[in-house]
């Protein structure tokens, strides 16, 4: 009987990788239409958010990276269509990267906007 009990307490024990998820990865959604906007996550696990995807529904628009955390985007990709990748750009001097517009539905993303979410993360 205790081996059951042991076998049954360790298939309830938390997934490390989904509690890891839930620490690091946020959304937000349109309010009036449901629709998925912003996926935010924090690769390194610290507290800091360090990468933004901005999304239309369920199309990636555009992804800004902060590699270092220190405010400012380094990467960036730019998507078309059906998840293709149409541009990747960096920076090593801080030069901050440009805002694109892929929806007449959403706002552009720009480092404002990232600069906004990150002073809140």
């Amino acid at each position: 009987m205790l081996a059951v009990t042991r076998v049954a307490g360790a298939a309830c024990a938390p997934d490390p990788e989904q509690l890891r998820a839930q620490r690091t990865i946020d959304a937000e959604y349109d309010m009036e239409t449901g629709r998925l906007e912003l996926i935010t996550f924090d690769s390194e696990d610290n507290g800091t958010v360090d990468t933004w995807s901005y999304i239309d529904g369920n199309t990636v628009l555009q992804i800004e990276i902060d590699q270092n955390e220190d405010g400012v985007v380094e990467r960036w990709n730019y998507y078309v269509g059906d998840r293709i990748l149409e541009t990747v750009g960096s920076s090593r001097g801080g030069e901050r990267a440009p805002a694109r517009r892929r929806s007449p539905d959403l706002a552009p993303p720009s480092l404002v906007s990232v600069q906004a979410c990150h002073a809140t993360a």
